[in-house]
């Protein structure tokens, strides 16, 4: 299309995200004026991979918890942008994606992706990946069920998975139908016995403004093959609401799961739960 002439005023602020955009690589910047020529160059270095906070290059826990301060809306210490970081062209959004491959860097592992003059990587299974008779990849299953009891209008959502093998790390987001339920606190109880990660070092946090939560291991993989806790939402439910609201898991892009290598577990969802009837996982 043809280009677009506006002042640096109306410019503002620029963020890209390409393939050609690539970590500890030096851009040279220059406007093109309307009446033609070009300006005088302006050098900028890209960070190194994984160094959220722009510290020296060297990816460490600062950043990580730069990532889960992120998932959960606060974005004080590092940038929103600088954050964002998985993809060749990025999605908007700071999810455990993002979380996983800078847990990755932490390990010692490179920039994920090829770069704009590289051939594809190839995705290769895992060798603890199960395959239904069809040869795709086998479905990990995440459902709800009501948690603990609290004061009369407040209930709590559990939500478990199964069925999900080589698993490091999980989001999930959940919608409510219906209503009178306010989400008031999301949380990953570590201490329960039947946690998905239980006794193996990782990571976890919750975000209430966008009903999801998420936790990675800091390396390796578990198989959970009977039900295991994910985390837990909390409702405040207006006795006088009409009917029961209902919780569900959203669908898509926001409830994931990840296997050892970072790539995609299939994910099936069980069906949506009232707030305030016994249900067992």
């Amino acid at each position: 299309g043809a280009p677009v002439f506006r002042t640096p005023e109306e410019w503002g602020e620029i963020h890209l995200s390409d393939s050609e955009i690539t970590p500890e690589t030096t851009y040279v910047v220059a406007s093109v004026c309307q009446a033609g020529g070009a300006s005088a160059g302006v050098a900028a270095t890209t960070w190194a991979w994984g160094d959220i906070n722009n510290s020296g290059g060297l990816t460490d826990f600062d950043d990580v918890l730069c990532l889960l301060n992120g998932f959960a809306g606060d974005f004080s210490i590092c940038g929103f942008f600088a954050q964002d970081i998985m993809g060749e062209v990025t999605n908007g959004t700071i999810d455990f994606d993002d979380i996983l491959v800078v847990l990755e860097a932490f390990s010692g592992g490179e920039y994920p992706l090829p770069g704009p003059c590289a051939p594809p990587i190839p995705i290769m299974d895992p060798p603890g990946r199960r395959t239904d008779r069809g040869g795709e990849a086998e479905p990990g299953m995440i459902e709800l069920a009501v948690g603990a009891a609290h004061a009369a209008d407040l209930f709590t959502m559990d939500v478990f998975v199964s069925s999900a093998y080589d698993l490091r790390a999980y989001q999930v987001t959940v919608d409510v139908v219906g209503a009178g339920a306010e989400l008031v606190d999301a949380f990953v109880d570590v201490s329960r016995s039947d946690y998905v990660f239980s006794g193996v070092p990782g990571v976890n946090a919750a975000d209430v403004d966008g009903s999801r939560l998420g936790g990675a291991l800091i390396t390796g993989a578990v198989n959970a093959t009977a039900p295991k806790y994910l985390g837990s939402f909390v409702y405040r439910v207006d006795p006088k609401a009409s009917g029961s609201p209902v919780v569900r898991v959203r669908t898509g892009a926001k409830t994931f799961l990840r296997d050892s290598t970072t790539g995609p577990i299939p994910v099936l969802t069980g069906p949506g739960v009232p707030l305030g009837v016994s249900a067992g996982k």
